[in-house]
């Protein structure tokens, strides 16, 4: 078999696995209910930049998403998220690939957070995840 062809066939299954992370992403956005479902350093530590985005993006929506619930429920949420994001923010800036500056996504989340955006959290991870596709497609060409 030739190297193209292998380097074809593989790529479904790379995308495959990528796909089932971005899934289980997506189905557990509400997992985070509070600073309880914050990961370790070490965790965090292990995680490629989007899973972070994902994190970030749980803590992100329940704060916004508390928006319709009672205000010491919403401030607590809010200072949580916060606290999260800055750890989260910690741990990305600390690698090479961001070259030791804030990633953008962080900025934005704890933004969306003041403003009550919940679709910037959203949105923010998703531009995360469409990087990260994009350097894989790049990769396999």
């Amino acid at each position: 078999m030739s190297a193209g062809k292998h380097r074809v066939r593989s790529l479904p299954l790379c995308l495959f696995g990528l796909t089932g992370s971005v899934l289980r992403l997506v189905g557990s956005a509400y997992a985070w209910e509070g600073a309880k479902d914050n990961k370790p350093f070490a965790a965090l530590e292990r995680m490629f930049d989007f899973e972070l985005a994902g994190e970030g993006r749980k803590a992100c929506l329940t704060a916004t998403m508390a928006q319709f619930q009672d205000p010491a429920r919403v401030q607590r949420l809010s200072a949580e998220a916060h606290a999260y994001l800055e750890k989260i923010r910690r741990v990305a800036q600390q690698r090479d690939l961001h070259e030791h500056e804030v990633p953008a996504w962080v900025g934005q989340m704890h933004q969306a957070i003041d403003q009550q955006a919940p679709l910037t959290c959203h949105a923010s991870w998703e531009r995360v995840i469409k990087e990260h596709l994009e350097e894989l497609n790049a990769r396999h060409k």
